[in-house]
């Protein structure tokens, strides 16, 4: 690395879990965050200094990264907050590094939605990210490099690094950088967590998150995955080829004794034949490669494809997961699914047969819910066990959210839009609440919500007991 150049501390923002992502959990004892390891990856290999700060995997809390940030030497601080509904955390975190001389960015999803707002609340912010940020992060720092003084960084050199986002600057479409439509020519992400699991220490439990595809073929009202790319000129999905995916898979296997993978691609398929084909060209070259992998992806019900999935399962399938949604036929239209019932009961009843493990998800409560349409949700499960208690039962058990699952209004997203014209919606920009236009379904929802907070509760103080973690 050239020592004369700024030096990079990147750091994923704290979470609430209430546990270490790199401890015990649901998610078979490891879970990493990519994006970081991503844009770490491509500065490393510019030449370019950096460290990774996992705030979610090592389980700390706001003040606990903010001195773990401060007892650090660094120029810039590159800080991804990609989740709004953990930004709470995150925004106790910043105003904890107030005192911070160097420069910061923020980045990730929300940030890049939000930028305006987040630049004028946060005074401690020098520039947003806005979109993918591997090459701005790296013409940033280069700028930084190319302009620094005796005083240290200038970011004046900023102004012209298309992606970046700054308080007293209009921005405007010149400044948008393109997406990658090449995801081969990203370096793998740097994975420092994963040093633990360096074979022989992997016991085999632990699972490494691949991320195989960017961008997603829906068009569903409540997320905000094309409020996001439409920040940079681009398709909407994007793919790595089979050889580049599985090249990384085996890397994995090799260095640190991996063998279970969680794909964590936004649309694994694509919803698009070329999509579909990659996914069984990915199964063939595993199958070819010989590599002894337990795979687990996520999907639509619309993308259950009995064929491919069959290779998939050859080559090592062993997990799945539905993003359903939908309780009601009037939900699919309020969250332009594009799915139908029919689909959904099929692709229940396939991961049912086909002796996968599942799971899947229902959206129960939004402000247009009415209780009558709850039990929409329980005959759907009904007719993909087709009558049988046991299949019924075990249907059951896949429901990852149960009832007490709720819509969480992303900023940028089209129900936002809606909800606020509705005169619903309450709050403001980091976090949404909203009113029910049914009153038996607001007081359907307060029983719901205080057996929530009640469970979660619970599941605090249980994990505070049962699992080691490092104070906050």
């Amino acid at each position: 690395m050239d020592t004369d150049r700024p030096r990079l501390l990147l750091v994923s923002a704290p979470h609430n879990f209430g546990w270490p992502w790199g401890q015990g959990n649901f998610y078979k004892g490891f879970y990493e965050y990519l994006g970081t390891g991503y844009l770490a990856a491509a500065c490393q290999q510019a030449g370019i200094s950096v460290e990774i700060l996992d705030a979610p995997f090592q389980g700390w809390g706001p003040a606990r990264t903010a001195k773990e940030i401060k007892d650090r030497q660094f120029d810039v601080l590159g800080i991804s907050a990609n989740w709004q509904e953990f930004f709470p955390q995150c925004a106790d975190m910043l105003e904890r590094l107030s005192d911070v001389k160097a420069p910061v960015i923020l980045g990730g999803h929300f940030p890049t939605i939000a930028r305006q707002e987040l630049l004028r609340d946060f005074p401690m912010l020098s520039a947003i990210c806005v979109g993918e940020g591997e090459a701005t992060l790296v013409e940033a720092m280069d700028a930084l490099a190319a302009g620094r003084g005796l005083s240290g960084p200038d970011i004046a050199s900023w102004i012209e690094v298309p992606g970046l986002a700054l308080p007293s600057v209009e921005w405007n479409g010149a400044k948008k950088r393109p997406m990658v439509t090449d995801l081969d020519s990203l370096p793998f992400p740097l994975r420092p967590q994963a040093e633990m699991y360096r074979a022989p220490k992997n016991p085999g439990a632990a699972s490494a998150n691949i991320l195989s595809s960017r961008g997603c073929g829906g068009t569903c009202t409540f997320c905000t995955i094309h409020a996001f790319q439409a920040t940079n000129p681009g398709p909407r999905w994007r793919a790595r080829s089979p050889e580049n995916t599985v090249d990384e898979m085996e890397a994995l296997q090799k260095d640190y004794g991996f063998t279970n993978f969680r794909f964590v691609d936004e649309d694994f398929f694509g919803r698009c034949a070329e999509g579909r084909a990659r996914a069984e060209a990915i199964a063939r070259e595993i199958l070819k490669r010989d590599l002894k992998a337990s795979l687990e992806i996520y999907c639509r019900a619309d993308e259950v494809d009995p064929d491919i999935l069959k290779i998939l399962k050859e080559a090592g399938l062993s997990s799945i997961y539905l993003s359903l949604d939908a309780v009601s036929e009037s939900d699919i239209e309020l969250y332009a699914k594009g799915t139908t019932r029919d689909q959904m009961v099929a692709s229940l009843r396939y991961v049912l047969d086909s002796g996968l493990e599942f799971g899947y998800s229902f959206i129960f409560w939004h402000p247009y819910r009415k209780v009558s349409e709850i039990k929409q949700a329980f005959e759907l499960l009904d007719r993909a066990a087709g009558g049988d208690a046991k299949a019924y039962s075990r249907i059951l058990k896949g429901m990852q959210t149960g009832i007490i699952s709720d819509l969480v209004v992303l900023t940028g997203s089209p129900l936002e839009e809606r909800i606020r014209k509705d005169g619903l919606l309450k709050g403001n920009y980091r976090e949404y609440s909203y009113d029910f236009a049914d009153p038996s379904a607001a007081a359907a929802y307060a029983v719901v919500k205080g057996y929530k907070k009640a469970r979660t509760t619970v599941g605090n103080i249980w994990n505070s007991l049962l699992r080691p973690r490092t104070k906050s």
